[in-house]
């Protein structure tokens, strides 16, 4: 019996939730303890997110996608304002990315994502063939890009600058735009990116870190170190669940942003696995979505929430692996934080309604006509 897109991704966000509040438990239990006398502190505060992110995407889920392109300039513009009103709160760590309100604490970058996303997907399409010039298409997007990212990296928080740029220059791509257009404005970005993250004490110590791991064992290379040190030890089939030891005092934010690698130690290669596989099959599914709909801006928006999962779950991985620096970057639907759980639940709610229509489409006897060509047929 073949699944529905719409259940399918259902299932498959509810599986990684699950999974992620086993782990966030088992990573968190002992933190939570010493810190707030509660080993489910952490676990249950997760869990009520949970609740909220899954009743959202069930809401989102029976709200008409054209609704979301009707507000896509709205909703950029309130998302970028979230990104000001950090400056007014504390920081946390030398960063400027949460707001707090009624003792809870929102990561705004969470929501400029999405609100990225849908207004990207709107303006390529009222582009149209225009995206496919430099002055008249990618030139104007690139300026909102710039003013986004300036307002993040000014946090700063380099990782979701970087998540943010991966994202926007997919989903240009697949809206048509020239590749040496995009070859030009990725090169522009990551020189920029370069002056400002060699401008920051802490980003460089994580750039020499990854690049000598030994000669800055106790810096900046600590936490990549720990991490692989845990997901090597992990070996096949890991020591079991609650078993690992890295989540004693050794490796920092295992709850957040090193979940993965408790992961790899406890659950092993296999879990590991396990885990990518729902990832991918969650992708996979994203983009059978944007195929088999007639929309060009259900198409981009499909393969724009796919490629959010996709950038962030890989560079999270990336990171856990030592195959790239510390970004701080969470890993989607199963680290700790409500902001970013929530955000991606609310996204593939979504998904399942354009999945819902697509497949009402696809019911249709015949076939229809396809009023724009991008370059997103190459890859579907």
């Amino acid at each position: 019996m073949k699944l529905r897109h719409e259940h399918a991704i259902l299932i498959l966000a509810l599986a990684l939730v699950v999974i992620g509040l086993g782990m966030v438990f088992s990573a968190s239990h002992e933190i939570a303890r010493a810190k707030f006398g509660d080993a489910f502190f952490f676990v249950k505060r997760q869990m009520v997110r949970a609740i909220i992110g899954v009743v959202l995407l069930l809401v989102a889920s029976q709200i008409d996608y054209r609704q979301w392109r009707r507000v896509a300039r709205l909703g950029l513009v309130v998302a970028c304002i979230g990104l000001g009103v950090v400056f007014l709160f504390t920081s946390i760590r030398g960063q400027r990315g949460w707001v707090h309100v009624m003792g809870q604490t929102l990561q705004p970058v969470e929501f400029v994502r999405l609100a990225l996303v849908c207004f990207l997907a709107s303006e390529i399409v009222r582009m149209g063939t225009k995206i496919q010039s430099f002055r008249d298409g990618l030139l104007p997007l690139g300026a909102v890009l710039v003013v986004v990212l300036g307002l993040v990296l000014k946090q700063p928080d380099f990782g979701s600058a970087m998540a943010l740029s991966l994202i926007s220059l997919t989903l240009i791509y697949m809206g048509g735009a020239r590749l040496r257009h995009l070859g030009t404005a990725a090169g522009v970005l990551l020189a920029g990116g370069i002056v400002l993250a060699w401008s920051k004490d802490h980003v460089r110590s994580r750039i020499f870190g990854f690049l000598s791991p030994d000669a800055h064992a106790a810096g900046g290379a600590y936490q990549s170190l720990q991490s692989v040190l845990a997901i090597g030890s992990g070996g096949p089939v890991g020591k079991g669940l609650g078993q690992g030891i890295a989540k004693y005092g050794y490796l920092p934010d295992a709850h957040t942003d090193f979940i993965f690698s408790v992961m790899g130690e406890e659950l092993g290669f296999v879990g590991c696995i396990v885990v990518l596989g729902l990832f991918l099959l969650l992708v996979g599914r994203a983009i059978r979505v944007a195929k088999a709909h007639e929309d060009p801006f259900a198409r981009l928006l499909a393969v724009g929430i796919g490629m959010s999962l996709f950038w962030y779950a890989m560079i999270n991985l990336c990171v856990a692996l030592r195959l790239f620096p510390v970004t701080g970057l969470p890993l989607p639907l199963v680290s700790y934080g409500g902001s970013a759980l929530v955000t991606h639940l609310f996204a593939l709610g979504v998904l399942r309604n354009i999945a819902r229509q697509a497949e009402a489409v696809e019911r249709r006897p015949g076939r229809w006509t396809r009023p724009h060509q991008h370059a997103v047929e190459a890859l579907l």
